[in-house]
């Protein structure tokens, strides 16, 4: 199992991947090995109603298939099923963690639900990290001259767009890919199987993402032609952070 004298935690949540991934980028940098974990979160799994939820299903291999890629790099995944408040207790109980880092949520429960988090770790003398990964700007970054929030979806664009080519930054990768060495090396656990959380796994039938040249030239042109595929297939890989949505912004921008 897990023996180092201090760790960093790393939490997967909307951002399942292991590519410019901003968190996992700042977990990777900050000096310390660090040990990844995602939790099925039962707080959200049990109300779902249909236990063969395409959803869960495409959470499920994308877990298995970051776990797969850490356990090349010589690391793995931590996985558990319960509420994310019990398991970082029981984490900070039995593992020596300096931080706990993670990218944002914007959600009211999810805020609410870190908070809680971040209090549970601060009492231990854990820290809590949390970065701007699912979208280039936050709530509060794109707003109207008095401070207020656009309510209208045209001067809402100008403003992003305007902010997105006078700000480079905004766009620029996190290569977290490149950091694989900073792993903590351990052997690996068996990945819990999704029917410990009550689920049976089924083809999610998510389609790969298109994000080529031609399928973004031609969007605007094709998107409402029913019969063509004509869509980038994003949604859902945006979704779940599969893709990074700084990569598709620079080559929409392209």
């Amino acid at each position: 199992m897990l023996t180092y004298d201090r760790i960093n935690i790393f939490w997967f949540r909307r951002d399942l991947r292991l590519t410019d991934n901003h968190g996992l980028f700042r977990a990777l940098e900050a000096g310390l090995p660090v040990v990844c974990i995602f939790i099925f979160d039962k707080n959200i799994l049990d109300r779902l109603e249909n236990r063969h939820d395409r959803r869960v299903s495409f959470i499920y291999r994308q877990v298995e298939k970051i776990k797969n890629e850490l356990e090349q790099a010589g690391s793995s995944l931590l996985t558990r099923y319960g509420k994310p408040p019990d398991i970082f207790k029981d984490l900070a109980d039995h593992l020596n963690i300096q931080a706990v880092y993670t990218n944002e949520d914007y959600e009211p429960e999810a805020l609410k639900r870190d908070e809680d988090i971040s209090k549970l770790l601060a009492a231990k003398k854990i820290g809590f990290n949390a970065f701007k990964d699912q979208v280039i700007f936050s709530k509060f970054e794109i707003v109207k001259p008095n401070g207020e929030p656009y309510t209208i979806f045209t001067p809402y664009s100008k403003k992003w767009l305007a902010a997105a080519e006078s700000d480079p930054g905004s766009l620029q990768s996190f290569p977290s890919e490149k950091l694989s060495a900073c792993f903590l090396k351990f052997d690996p656990e068996p990945l819990i199987p999704l029917a410990s959380a009550g689920f049976e796994e089924i083809d999610p039938g998510v389609r790969p993402i298109k994000d080529d040249p031609l399928t973004l030239q031609q969007y605007g042109a094709n998107r409402d032609k029913l019969f063509a595929d004509a869509t980038s297939h994003a949604g859902v890989h945006l979704r779940f952070g599969t893709i990074s949505i700084r990569d598709l912004a620079r080559k929409g921008f392209q």
